[in-house]
């Protein structure tokens, strides 16, 4: 919690330094503009390829003034590598980095704030006979602090896992292999990746990836697709408890992206505080994305897009930008990397 304290005095002040008080000392007042239905702003098609939809960190708390995203996902290689690229603009990608670990469903991915040593935390499901969870810390190994490895032996699961970060906590979410795909929570401290809150398992279960996000005041918002293809989620605590399940009468084949687009900044007025995204059960797995100031489902704002996927999209944050960012596996013959900067404006 200590890095998120500090870095939101540091943006707070850096914003009103630079002028958003007026000539009187009273803080400006941004008038909120209508919120136009969710669409794409840009779209880009990289020259990478999956298996699966892509891992985004998400960018949130403690990132205020941080541009930089991390991308993860699982490659068309015979072995089906790890890999990473990191962007701090949303449109050039580099620092690849191919792993010597392997999957056969995509990684989670989060990054610790640039003021706060930025190094990269990476889940996966392995590809040994139980399939066991898999953690890295600093999967860049940027100096900052020892990279470190450990399998979680015993917790295994059936799809990808999912991860969320806020202060000394690295929470991961995964679907089990029990027959009814339950649904288990645990909490890691950064650096040693130690077990701090020990694995709850939850009464919901899923039938693709769950997700896993930090929503206001440090609640849990956790997502997923229950055995009847029904989008769900849940609101939790830092306690690993959650409340009852809501249930959507919106339907997928693979797991959702439920996202909270954290912001203390003055004038940002426009960018919705809740998103979703998933993929429908159409033909083409057409991609939708949702948006409300609240956690109230369904959310009207809800629109189709004109893309398709190969697994379930995510969503990230970009700081500064107010920028909700949208990956995801395109339904292609290759399979390529899609990013897109998304807006409500």
């Amino acid at each position: 919690m200590r890095w998120r304290r500090i870095l939101t005095g540091v943006v707070t002040a850096l914003f009103v330094g630079i002028g958003l008080l007026s000539g009187s000392g009273a803080p400006q007042v941004a008038q909120a503009a209508p919120l136009a239905a969710p669409h794409l702003t840009s779209k880009q098609i990289l020259n990478e390829t999956s298996i699966d939809g892509p891992g985004l960190a998400k960018n949130i708390v403690g990132h205020e003034g941080d541009h930089t995203l991390v991308l993860a996902w699982t490659g068309t290689d015979s072995q089906h590598h790890l890999n990473l690229l990191t962007s701090n603009t949303g449109s050039v990608w580099t620092n690849k980095r191919t792993l010597g670990e392997t999957s056969f469903v995509r990684p989670a991915v989060e990054r610790v704030p640039y003021m706060a040593g930025g190094e990269v935390v990476l889940a996966w499901t392995g590809t040994d006979a139980h399939h066991t969870l898999n953690v890295l810390w600093n999967a860049y190994n940027n100096g900052n602090s020892a990279m470190k490895k450990v399998t979680f032996w015993g917790d295994m699961s059936f799809t990808a896992p999912a991860l969320a970060m806020i202060g000394d906590h690295i929470y991961i979410v995964w679907a089990g292999t029990d027959p009814k795909h339950s649904l288990n929570i645990m909490a890691l401290a950064p650096r040693t990746l130690k077990v701090i809150a020990i694995k709850r398992y939850l009464p919901f279960s899923s039938s693709a990836r769950p997700s896993i996000s930090i929503g206001s005041a440090d609640s849990l918002l956790l997502s997923w697709t229950n055995q009847a293809g029904q989008l769900s989620f849940a609101i939790g605590d830092v306690s690993l408890h959650f409340g009852s399940a809501s249930v959507s009468t919106n339907t997928s084949f693979a797991g959702p992206d439920f996202f909270y687009a954290f912001s203390i900044y003055i004038g940002d007025v426009v960018t919705p505080k809740y998103w979703w995204a998933w993929t429908g059960k159409d033909a083409r797995h057409s991609i939708h994305i949702a948006f409300n100031n609240t956690t109230v489902w369904p959310s009207s704002n809800n629109v189709t897009l004109g893309e398709w996927a190969l697994g379930g999209p995510e969503l990230g944050w970009r700081g500064l930008t107010f920028t909700v960012v949208l990956v995801w596996t395109g339904t292609d013959p290759g399979h390529h990397l899609n990013v897109a900067q998304v807006s409500s404006a």
